[in-house]
């Protein structure tokens, strides 16, 4: 397997003194590859390319107790078929995704 992953991720984010911030972040994705499932079939090569999107909202707890997060990775839901090297714990959403954290400082 000879896999070559490129990306180029522009981000922009705003933070406003009451504790919210807000970004967004766009990157694009192109991987090339050469592939094989089993040794003895053949070789196939595999290419795809897309302009993910990405959306986040922070909300800063009072006295700077942790933070409360939401977010929507690959927002227009942009079909990407791409080789991961952690699949627990990827980099790239391959499809969308929502997300709620919360983080605390103790």
């Amino acid at each position: 397997m000879n896999v070559r992953t490129d990306r180029l991720p522009l981000r922009a984010k705003f933070f406003n003194p009451n504790g919210l911030s807000i970004g967004v972040a766009t990157t694009y994705v192109h991987q090339a590859g050469d592939f094989s499932i089993d040794t003895g079939l053949p070789v196939f090569n595999k290419r795809d390319s897309a302009w993910l999107t990405d959306a986040e909202a922070e909300f800063r707890l009072p006295r700077r107790l942790g933070a409360v997060h939401v977010g929507i990775r690959n927002l227009f839901n942009r079909p990407l078929n791409v080789f991961d090297t952690d699949p627990l714990r990827p980099r790239l959403a391959t499809r969308r995704l929502m997300f709620v954290g919360i983080s605390l400082v103790l």
